[in-house]
């Protein structure tokens, strides 16, 4: 190969070898080449393994980060691959190593293949796997293990090296852009069951925008889709009436939560989804038959209104333009009603239920979607019917009564009304957040209430603390809704001008699509020096490891901030009102609650510049806030009651 020429930066000649960090600046920058046989004079040549491997160990000394290394020939591959063998039999190492060969582009953005191993497999199946890999014609194979293969396959662009791969998988997803023409192969190995490799974060992470295909490569069966559960014997159905893939909603987040808490409990869980008359549903079937053996997805056929409905619809539109209000208002609780629980998906339900003879809960989402429940429920009274509700619509009427929400043929009251006596019929109810149990307790609902507000590690994952977290780095993201644009005008308008006169170093770091609204580019156009606008962020790992205090006023009641929850399992500090500590509940850690007018922000501000060890406190938030949010607490209500295999004991209120 030929030698590659020194990227221009600031770089430490050691032993012919330069070595890098891609995750800081290109001012900090090495970059790590193993650089036998360069005739360049300015390089020393590695004499031999023993001095790669005192450089290497070197590295794991000074820094975390993966470390990029460059080989110019077979030999040097072979050299690495002697000392990476000798330091994972013999020494305890948190090293990463990223291989490239010389000619190698420097990032692969979009690779077609994605292959993970974590079961460790032996060298000489290592490459058997790469091997078979080459008959689809590889273009670009991104390669993250813990051994090395026997040789260079030339098809891979990119292998990185880790003692422990499930430890860097959640972070490797920010590294390896994928897209839905992306494929994603696991290694596996008899006797290793991989679920228990793959942290239920990595799911979040890989369908938050795109649904790549997701296969397993076995030793004998060859290439196939990824079933970590297959022969499993469904006892749960979950039902969710929309797509639920990718994860872009906060509805779409909780419903794939609850799936990922069943199958990681050990429940045998099959599920129901209405999605897309498109492609896509096939592969939304697809990639939910990961963690389900049983999936049945069908296009979603709303109801049709009826004709007094329409017409009230086309009579409040006239007054809502004749008040000067665009746009509609928000759906109603009958209204999703009407649309998703027809008779249709009351049939498509019965019809599932009948194929799963083991049956003996069904999980649904949305007190709404209870008259299509209902109707299945009378012919099936030995089954356990539990609603989550995600958000409870009389507890968002009760605090959601601006003008652009307004209905002006809408009882609040009847609704609730309506909204309680479905929830009656569950035999067992889950809240989101203890704000919402506290209103539908209070509400007179005499059926088990669980509080489960789910998991939220796909943001704890080990953030990395930088120098910013010792300045006055303020941070607030969302997307461009009218709740998250209420609470920006909070900010706007009280907090951020309160922050800044105390503190006129301190900054703001918007980000979402909220960065585009009317209401952020005035806040940063009164504050040119001190709030930024990043629109969308690739990383929110990245987002908040710069940001040390998030701001989170919450002008709706109604269900869970999930913003709130994240920034907390990230280790921020957290600035919220009485409406946002109402939903988190009381005894959370590095949480201030700030008074309508601003009062208990100086407060804030002067405990914050005594906070002596900040990456220390940032660690200590984070493991208070995974005893409430992490994969262990998750769920743990719902899957004693579900693991219970006595029969419902019902009351009147049932059907």
């Amino acid at each position: 190969m030929n030698a590659i020429n020194p990227m221009p930066m600031q770089t430490a000649l050691l032993a012919g070898i330069y070595i890098s960090s891609p995750f800081r600046s290109s001012q900090e920058m090495k970059v790590v080449r193993a650089c036998w046989k360069v005739e360049a004079p300015d390089w020393a040549v590695v004499k031999d393994d023993a001095e790669l491997h005192a450089i290497l160990i070197s590295a794991t000394l000074t820094s975390a980060d993966p470390l990029e290394v460059r080989f110019e020939s077979p030999e040097a591959y072979q050299c690495l691959r002697r000392v990476w063998r000798t330091m994972v039999r013999k020494v305890s190492h948190r090293l990463i190593l990223r291989l490239r060969p010389g000619n190698s582009p420097e990032i692969i953005m979009q690779p077609a293949f994605w292959l993970i191993d974590l079961v460790g497999t032996p060298e000489v199946d290592l490459q058997n796997r790469l091997t078979f890999l080459t008959r689809y014609a590889v273009d670009g194979l991104a390669v993250l293990t813990a051994n090395t293969p026997l040789y260079w396959p030339e098809v891979v662009k990119v292998l990185t090296l880790c003692r422990e791969p499930a430890e860097i998988l959640i972070r490797e997803t920010e590294t390896v852009k994928l897209d839905r023409a992306s494929r994603i192969v696991f290694l596996l190995r008899t006797g290793v069951e991989l679920h228990t490799r793959i942290p239920r974060a990595f799911w979040k992470r890989l369908f938050a925008r795109a649904l790549p295909e997701v296969l397993e490569l076995s030793k004998c069966a060859g290439l196939r889709p990824l079933r970590l559960f297959a022969d499993s014997k469904p006892t749960t159905l979950f039902v969710f009436p929309e797509r639920m893939l990718p994860v872009e909603r906060a509805y779409y987040l909780r419903a794939f939560d609850v799936l990922l808490g069943l199958a990681y409990g050990s429940q045998p869980t099959a599920v129901m989804v209405l999605g897309p008359a498109n492609n896509d549903l096939e592969r939304i079937r697809s990639l939910l038959s990961i963690f389900s053996s049983s999936v049945t997805a069908r296009p979603l056929v709303r109801g049709r209104r009826s004709l007094s409905h329409w017409l009230l619809l086309r009579a409040e539109s006239l007054f809502r333009r004749l008040a000067g209000l665009t746009g509609s208002a928000p759906l109603r609780y009958t209204e999703r009603g009407m649309l998703f629980a027809t008779p249709e998906n009351s049939e498509l339900l019965s019809s599932v239920i009948d194929t799963l003879p083991d049956l003996r809960n069904v999980v649904y989402t949305g007190a709404w979607f209870g008259r299509a429940i209902r109707r299945v429920a009378r012919k099936r009274p030995d089954l356990r019917w539990i609603c989550d509700t995600h958000d409870v619509f009389f507890v968002l009427d009760s605090s959601n009564d601006s003008a652009e929400n307004r209905h002006y043929f809408y009882s609040a009251s009847s609704q609730r009304r309506l909204e309680l006596k479905e929830l009656s019929y569950a035999d067992i109810i889950l809240a989101i957040s203890p704000s919402d149990h506290a209103a539908m307790s209070g509400a007179g609902l005499n059926r088990p209430i669980l509080v489960e507000p789910g998991s939220f590690t796909h943001v704890e994952n080990k953030t990395s603390v930088c120098e910013a977290d010792r300045l006055m780095c303020f941070g607030f993201i969302g997307s461009n809704n009218c709740n998250n644009l209420k609470c920006l005008e909070i900010i706007q308008r009280t907090w951020w001008p309160t922050i800044i006169a105390e503190r006129p170093d301190a900054r703001l770091e918007l980000a979402g699509a909220i960065c585009r609204s009317d209401v952020a580019l005035r806040l940063a156009e009164t504050f040119p020096e001190s709030v930024r606008l990043l629109g969308f962020v690739d990383s929110l790992e990245s987002y908040y490891s710069t940001v040390g205090t998030m701001l989170s006023p919450i002008a709706v009641q109604g269900g869970l901030n999930f913003k709130s929850v994240e920034a907390l399992m990230a280790g921020c500090f957290l600035l919220t009102n009485d409406i946002g500590i109402r939903c988190l509940g009381d005894s959370m850690d590095g949480v201030t609650v700030v008074g309508k007018n601003g009062e208990g922000l100086k407060r804030f501000l002067v405990a914050l510049t005594q906070e002596v060890d900040m990456p220390a406190r940032r660690e200590e938030l984070r493991a208070v806030a995974n005893q409430r949010y992490g994969d262990e607490v998750a769920y743990s209500s719902l899957l004693s009651v579900i693991s219970a295999n006595s029969l419902p004991v019902r009351d009147g209120n049932h059907p």
